[in-house]
């Protein structure tokens, strides 16, 4: 190994390849470093979160880490790996389809489809931030990430009293549980829409995928069958995603 960096990364590398942790002493192995000096290099990568200490002594990959590979993950990911999905579901379900993403504590609606029959009315819901605490797009991907970082990211939101954040809880509870999440009139009254995660491996739910039309209509269908179409979509979704960013990144220029 050649200079600092050299094993700083393979302190990195060694830790990536253990699913469940990996010990100082199991460290030290893996990298032929002297104990202490692996030791050492673990904890200054914990100080700043690319490794994290689950028990004393005991290392994986950090979420600063997982921040970077998943900006880098957004960075190289467009809105059109879902097009297929979206226009999938305006078919099938005959309302707007929407997918949303979560950058840096924020979720936004990053690109919606309506359907092409002219023959009644449909909902846009526009482009851009929602509210992490009311839309569905939003506690669709709320409900499956770590509850230290939505509490961070509803503080820097001003996000409501103790007894909002309470209820919110109960409600991404009910969303994880559920696999899906609805918002019925607390953006617009009058608007009804359903949303499930978009899973990514290694990254987690950074996506999400659903659907949105007036209530009454909405309200028509069965939900159950409406969240099976939209659940079948978001897989759908992954799969294009994953493939889209393991393309771009045979074609990245190594250096």
């Amino acid at each position: 190994m050649d200079g600092p960096l050299a094993r700083y990364h393979a302190v990195l590398i060694a830790v990536a390849g253990a699913p469940g942790g990996m010990q100082s002493a199991e460290l030290a192995r893996a990298t032929g470093l002297p104990r202490s000096t692996a030791h050492r290099l673990a904890t200054s990568l914990d100080e700043i979160g690319y490794l994290h200490q689950t028990v004393p002594g005991q290392y994986e990959l950090g979420p600063a880490l997982d921040e970077i590979l998943s900006r880098r993950l957004l960075a190289s990911q467009q809105a059109h790996a879902f097009v297929p999905a979206l226009r999938r579901l305006t078919m099938d379900l005959g309302e707007t389809a929407f997918c949303a993403k979560l950058e840096c504590g924020s979720v936004a609606i990053i690109d919606a489809l309506v359907p092409s029959q002219r023959d009644r009315a449909h909902i846009f819901p526009g482009l851009g931030e929602r509210p992490l605490d009311r839309c569905s797009s939003s506690r669709a991907i709320l409900a499956f990430r770590d509850d230290a970082e939505v509490d961070h990211w509803l503080d820097r939101e001003g996000g409501g009293t103790s007894s909002d954040r309470a209820t919110l809880r109960t409600v991404l509870d009910q969303v994880r549980k559920s696999g899906y999440s609805t918002c019925d009139g607390e953006i617009d009254e009058g608007i009804f829409s359903v949303a499930c995660p978009v899973y990514l491996e290694p990254f987690g739910v950074l996506y999400s995928i659903g659907v949105t039309g007036p209530s009454a209509r909405m309200k028509e269908r069965n939900l159950d069958d409406m969240v099976a179409i939209i659940a079948e979509a978001a897989r759908e979704a992954s799969i294009a995603v994953t493939a889209d960013v393991t393309a771009r990144a045979r074609k990245s220029p190594r250096r």
